[in-house]
């Protein structure tokens, strides 16, 4: 199936040359890809680690319903490391209403969403957008239709070197009127046209890029973009069934100076293939590493450590009289020590790639990838055989899926089980229910005159008033004590309510036994967990040490 597009001259191999040179010369790299073919083609386009202002990648996806999807793309990002690779990713048909979008978001991205629908399911489109870009939005370009029609949302992403680029992603419904979306579309073309603006257009525009030849409408929406200087990025279907493949998601773009890597990933996500986009920009800013110091704690080090402690002569503590003397040299053979088996270490800067899933494990991982694996042995070579090696190993890793998700969520409420606050959050994660986004109402009341005031200036006077009266208001309401001495309330006093006593091993490991636990040091630059580690070796030490301070 897919071979019969990877062998043909592509689907738009009839396009007259003369007039889309540059769309025709960018046809080239674009094609289907494994898992593992995108992993490799990624490390030779820079790696995973890739400096962003020499590449500029988008990643486009038609979810198909977020709220049952999230789980498995973040499942696909973490088991290809591509965690925080991309700059932009765009989403189609997330199926969020207005309360829900911004509630599915990604480690080290910013959620962007459109209005969403307020009456019925379905469409949504949004953008999760690199934190190492910033951005803005532009409302004023979005498309000025209903979302019965089309569903659409434009950024401006600044790129390093002043540059920048406009970025819009487009949902159009099948049933939405073309001719609306045609006028539309039109306006904004014609507004932008002249500006000498990098711009890219992504989505699912409905409107099988495969019969540009044949269906007068697609053919009409096809030389619409070309007409405005747009190349697509995607020559082959983005959705196969056993029966149908058509080309839905398209990425448009006007920059054709740098070089353009994409094409569609074959996983299993919705019913959409997502597709990628790569340009490498020629340009190679170079940054300043951000680095941060930390000293590194492992078994070993931490035993060595511990060795060298026993083996330390300590006899000063119990001969010198000195107290200050004693501390100062305890604490410098102690830290001495320290600095040799952790010493500090400087650490570059990066992402931090957490899996956003924590019961997303090594065997699952596993099983999605190799999943992916099949799905893309079916397409390539379809036949009842491949078909059913797919659905059971499909099958096997929801199952599994499930079996692993219950029970960590079962040990979760087990570990928590005496402490409600948590127990509520783990309930919260498991059912969906996100926290609500914080929102002030439109106007208030009077308390006299139930009276709605809208107007900013009286809202701030009014909670002025109410605050700087907070304190006569609570001492109105005290009883009068001006009759009362202080001393009424005094019980009789101890003389003698300050003593000290001999220390011991039991009351020195109690005492460290209550230190807050962590690798944060203190003032002294020392973990309080090393503390804990090493105290039962060093207890008689610490025992004679607080002793002479004692006495």
């Amino acid at each position: 199936m897919l071979d019969f597009f990877a062998e043909s001259d592509g689907v738009f191999g009839n396009i007259d040359p003369d007039i889309n040179t540059c769309l025709i010369n960018n046809l080239q790299n674009n094609n289907y890809y494994s898992l593992q073919e995108l992993k490799s083609l990624i490390q030779e386009s820079g790696g995973v680690d890739c400096n962003l202002n020499s590449t500029f990648s988008l990643l486009h996806l038609n979810m198909q319903n977020q709220n049952s999807k999230h789980d498995s793309f973040v499942n696909f990002l973490s088991s290809t490391g591509l965690e925080d690779y991309f700059g932009v990713i765009a989403v189609t048909e997330s199926w969020l209403t207005q309360d829900q979008c911004g509630e599915f978001r990604l480690d080290n991205y910013q959620y962007v969403g459109g209005q969403g629908r307020m009456y019925r399911k379905g469409g949504g489109v949004g953008f999760y957008i690199n934190n190492k870009y910033t951005f803005i939005l532009l409302n004023d370009l979005n498309l000025n239709v209903d979302d019965s029609v089309a569903e659409s949302l434009f950024v401006q992403i600044n790129l390093p070197g002043d540059r920048k680029k406009t970025l819009a992603v487009i949902y159009r419904p099948p049933s939405g009127s073309i001719q609306l979306f045609f006028d539309s579309l039109n306006q904004l073309l014609n507004k932008i046209q002249n500006s000498s603006k990098d711009i890219i257009f992504c989505g699912d525009f409905n409107l099988d890029n495969l019969l540009y030849n044949t269906n007068v409408s697609i053919t009409s929406f096809m030389d619409c973009m070309f007409g405005a200087g747009f190349g697509i990025a995607i020559s082959y279907p983005t959705r196969i069934t056993e029966t149908t493949a058509t080309l839905l998601d398209q990425i448009f773009y006007n920059n054709f100076k740098h070089e353009v890597i994409s094409g569609n990933i074959c996983v299993t996500i919705s019913d959409h293939m997502p597709v990628f986009f790569i340009q490498k920009n020629n340009v190679n800013l170079q940054m300043k590493d951000k680095l941060y110091s930390k000293r590194v704690f492992t078994e070993t080090n931490i035993s060595r450590f511990t060795t060298a402690l026993q083996l330390m002569n300590w006899n000063f503590i119990k001969t010198q009289e000195n107290v200050n003397l004693i501390y100062d040299t305890f604490m410098d053979k102690f830290s001495a020590l320290y600095n040799i088996y952790f010493p500090i270490k400087m650490f570059r800067c990066c992402q931090n790639r957490t899996v956003k899933n924590p019961w997303f494990t090594l065997e699952l991982k596993d099983l999605c990838t190799k999943k992916n694996e099949l799905y893309y042995n079916w397409l390539r070579y379809p036949s009842a055989e491949n078909k059913l090696l797919y659905r059971r190993h499909s099958n096997l890793e929801k199952s599994r899926i499930r079996a692993v998700k219950k029970d960590y969520f079962i040990q979760k409420l087990n570990q928590n089980i005496n402490n409600s606050k948590n127990t509520w959050k783990i309930l919260n994660t498991i059912i969906g229910n996100k926290p609500k986004k914080q929102s002030f109402p439109n106007f208030f009341k009077c308390t006299n005159t139930e009276e709605a005031v809208t107007d900013h200036t009286i809202i701030a006077n009014n909670f002025n008033k109410y605050f700087i009266n907070v304190g006569p208001s609570l001492a109105s309401e005290l009883p009068n004590t001006a009759d009362r001495h202080f001393t009424d309330y005094l019980h009789t006093g101890n003389l003698n309510s300050l003593f000290f006593s001999p220390t011991n091993e039991i009351e020195i490991l109690n005492i460290i036994k209550h230190l807050k636990p962590g690798k944060s040091a203190g003032d002294d630059g020392i973990s309080a967990d090393i503390i804990k580690t090493i105290i039962y070796k060093m207890i008689n030490s610490f025992e004679c040490l607080k002793t002479s301070f004692m006495n």
